[in-house]
Order: structure tokens, then C-alpha cells, then sequence
């Protein structure tokens, strides 16, 4: 039989997870506007710096650097489609294709 606290800690932790993976879901639906961390917390209800935490705490990596690899993927992805830089670059909020690579 588990301790009471030991199931506090395990309900937390998937309380966490649950709340993270709807940012996530979030972000990856949204990838084309100019995320924030402010306006993901705000969505999920939360102050940016616990939700700062928590993500980094869950993903193992920052709100930020989480982003920017969702769009490189979703980028590769692209490409690999044979979509055009420009297009590409649009799609994911750059205002220019140089964000994406060398001119």
C-alpha cells in the first residue's frame, strides 16, 4: 500500500504533465503567430513564472527552446514537402525567409 504522500506527489505529477501537454498542444497549434510565454500561461491559466518552471520542470527544456524545435520540425517537414522557403517562413510567423537559412 502506497503513503498517502507518496500519492499526493504521484497526482501532482500527473496534474503537471496533464497541464503542460495542453501548452503543448497549444503551441503546436499556434506555432504561426508570435507565441509568448505570457499568452500561453494567461491560456492555461497559470503566472508565467510558475508555468516557465513547470514546462521546463516536464519538456526538460524552456518554453522558448521548445518552440523554436516545434518549428524547425514543422519547418523540415515542409521542405521535405517541397514547399518554398518564403512560404514556409510565412507560415510559421517569420516576417522574411532569412530566419530560416542563408540568403
Amino acid at each position: 500500500m502506497r503513503k498517502p504522500k507518496a500519492l499526493v506527489t504521484e497526482a501532482r505529477s500527473l496534474e503537471s504533465t496533464r497541464i503542460i501537454r495542453q501548452a503543448a498542444a497549444y503551441i503546436d497549434s499556434h506555432l504561426d503567430t508570435g507565441l509568448s510565454l505570457e499568452q500561453v500561461a494567461k491560456q492555461i491559466n497559470l503566472s508565467q513564472g510558475y508555468f516557465s518552471n513547470l514546462f521546463k520542470k516536464v519538456q526538460g527544456i524552456s518554453f522558448q527552446q521548445y518552440v523554436m524545435y516545434e518549428k524547425m520540425e514543422k519547418a523540415k517537414a515542409m521542405l521535405i514537402g517541397g514547399r518554398q522557403v518564403q512560404e514556409i517562413a510565412l507560415d510559421l510567423g517569420y516576417e522574411h525567409r532569412r530566419y530560416l537559412g542563408k540568403e
